[in-house]
């Protein structure tokens, strides 16, 4: 028989009704920008060479940031407010790197994603491969493993023409050049970061390069807690002799949620259209004034304290969380 969610931990339909209630505009506003981004990637793909690079930047990594708008409007909505943040880690991720991209050496910077992503997939199908160095490492990796290194009912005549194929593609003149900066960097057979071969040995150094460390300091580590199962004070709080415990679903810091995915939606579109569309700068700047900003800096504030949530001077005593005595 099915289980009921324990209404205390998990109450679905309240905090759908209190995101409609209180943030029907944000939301609203959020769909917008998740529609324009929508018009806006084949409108820069049109406009682009269609060169590698542009693939990469358009039809990746733009279409992924409008993607993770879209994911944080459906957990938005549904008051999933936690999850938001790894979406928002990955967007501000996005927008790093096409500032990064764009800044300089722009076609080089977005073919080296797609020689690190081809010799990414060259690396996993050289796993696959009886006798090559790669499957040897695989099988030390796979040792304890139930199932073992090896897959039953491989072809191995496909996964050879794999491995033809990806070598092809890397050996072609727009990519070996690439390929052999990334086996001289590589860390014994796997390679390192895809940015690497641009100058730059981490993402804070990026950050840092694009002038946005300061970024990378309030949100980065913020937003990769909770990434990684690590976001304690997200989900427990202390209070004299009382341990509270946020519901699943619930409504701490979705102003924060908001505010980022605006700022982070806005900065790379701004960027895709400067390279890509700089006649329609003007329009969107005018559109953001005269449809956006308002109801981006009209987002209510949250506060919660002992359970109680305040939403711009509004008490909500009656919405607490549940406290348990020590």
């Amino acid at each position: 028989m099915p289980e009921e969610p324990h209404k205390i931990l998990l109450d679905r339909d309240l905090y759908s009704v209190l995101i409609k209630e209180h943030f029907s505009d944000s939301l609203s506003l959020l769909e917008e920008m998740v529609n324009y981004g929508s018009n806006l990637v084949p409108r820069c793909f049109v406009s682009s060479e269609k060169k590698i690079s542009d693939v990469v930047i358009v039809l990746n990594f733009l279409k992924q940031a409008v993607s993770l708008l879209d994911s944080i409007h459906i957990l938005a909505a549904k008051g999933s407010t936690v999850p938001c943040f790894i979406s928002l880690r990955s967007l501000f991720e996005i927008s790093v790197y096409l500032d990064w991209i764009f800044q300089k050496d722009t076609e080089k910077r977005g073919s080296l994603y797609f020689v690190w992503h081809r010799r990414k997939k060259l690396y996993w199908a050289l796993s696959v491969k009886k006798g090559t160095p790669e499957h040897e490492t695989h099988k030390k990796h796979m040792a304890n493993s139930s199932t073992g290194a090896e897959l039953k009912g491989v072809d191995e005549k496909l996964i050879d023409a794999q491995i033809s194929l990806l070598k092809n593609q890397l050996s072609m003149p727009e990519f070996s050049a690439i390929n052999q900066e990334f086996e001289k960097l590589k860390n014994r057979l796997k390679d390192r970061e895809w940015y690497l071969p641009g100058g730059v040995g981490n993402f804070r150094e990026m950050a840092k390069t694009v002038k946005r460390e300061h970024e990378y300091k309030v949100f980065y580590s913020s937003f990769s807690a909770i990434t990684h199962g690590l976001a304690f004070d997200e989900q427990v709080s202390f209070s004299n002799e009382t341990v509270f415990f946020e519901p699943i679903r619930n409504l701490t810091r979705i102003d924060e949620v908001f505010r980022n995915a605006f700022n982070f939606a806005m900065g790379i579109y701004r960027s895709a259209l400067t390279h890509y569309r700089p006649a329609e700068l003007a329009t969107f700047n005018k559109k953001y004034v005269n449809e956006w900003r308002q109801r981006f800096l009209s987002v209510k504030k949250v506060e919660y304290k002992n359970g109680t949530y305040t939403i711009q001077g509004q008490d909500l005593s009656k919405l607490t969380s549940h406290p348990i005595k020590i």
